[in-house]
């Protein structure tokens, strides 16, 4: 059972990669391809328990998984937005997992295309305070299997989502702050009988160039997600389906002309359930002027 909750996490990740109130002139296209990789043998406990040593763990303290169980997750992320207009910016996501549950009993994988999310950002306020509305709707496109002991590749129901976004520069390269607060309507997976709740979340950034010419800079990330508590489950009646998380993360920004790396570190705080070690990350981005 604990690696079908593996993949909660990667679902998430993406947003360390937001372009955040910014949205592109009419005609740019930016594309980017980054890669998420995570190993861990522990999990954050979602009920009390005493461990075979003795030691008593707490909901949200990291706990062992059971029978020397490790989870592994390698996933590729391909996007790209582009400038209808000035104000209106369209984008689209695909995220390639290759994702792994192994312990003394036995081994699972399950590796493919996952969810597919498409977004629209509108331009409100285009001053030294930027100020857009996010739309954005996630097809249940990943292979899923409800079956116990296999690792489902996306979530077999569609999500809706509103957020607001603001940001400001700070007036020097690559240096910013930004935030986003939204709404996450996930729709009832009607081949399962599961309405999974709805979810409030948020992130804030920022962003400071570490030399004058913008060529190399660190981001700062906090992130989290509130899930609705009245979550059903037809099948077991009572038990939450909420995502509630915490995570922190830190990225190099490195710019080469040619390209816009990111290489990113992310830690989990405490969040039940899922797995307590580091997510690393590297991305590759350019912008390019299609007219």
């Amino acid at each position: 059972m604990r690696s079908i909750l593996v993949f909660h996490l990667v679902v998430l990740l993406p947003t360390l990669a937001h372009a955040g109130a910014w949205t592109l002139p009419a005609g740019r296209l930016w594309i980017k391809a980054s890669g998420l990789y995570q190993f861990s043998e522990e999990f954050y406990a979602d009920a009390a328990v005493v461990l075979p040593d003795g030691r008593r763990v707490e909901p949200g303290a990291s706990r062992p998984y059971d029978d020397d169980g490790r989870s592994r997750q390698r996933v590729l992320f391909v996007e790209a937005e582009y400038g209808v207009t000035d104000r209106i910016t369209l984008g689209i996501q695909m995220p390639w997992k290759e994702l792994r549950y192994e312990d003394r009993i036995q081994t699972t994988e399950s590796w493919g295309p996952g969810d597919l999310r498409s977004s629209a950002r509108i331009a409100i306020l285009s001053g030294a305070d930027r100020l857009a509305a996010r739309l954005a709707i996630k097809s249940p496109t990943g292979r899923f299997r409800g079956e116990p002991g296999t690792i489902p590749l996306g979530e077999n129901q569609a999500d809706l989502e509103v957020g607001v976004q603001w940001g400001r520069s700070l007036g020097r390269p690559l240096s910013w702050i930004g935030a986003e607060l939204g709404h996450r309507v996930r729709l009832e997976d009607r081949e399962r009988e599961i309405d999974p709740g709805d979810e409030w979340f948020w992130w804030l950034e920022a962003g400071w160039g570490l030399d004058r010419e913008g060529r190399l800079g660190l981001k700062g990330v906090w992130q989290g997600a509130r899930g609705d508590d009245t979550s059903v489950n037809f099948f077991a009646p009572g038990s939450a389906l909420s995502r509630d998380f915490d995570e922190v993360g830190l990225v190099t920004m490195i710019d080469l002309g040619f390209v816009f790396v990111e290489l990113g570190w992310a830690q989990n705080l405490g969040s039940e359930t899922y797995p307590s070690a580091a997510v690393w990350s590297v991305g590759v981005s350019r912008e390019l002027a299609l007219r």
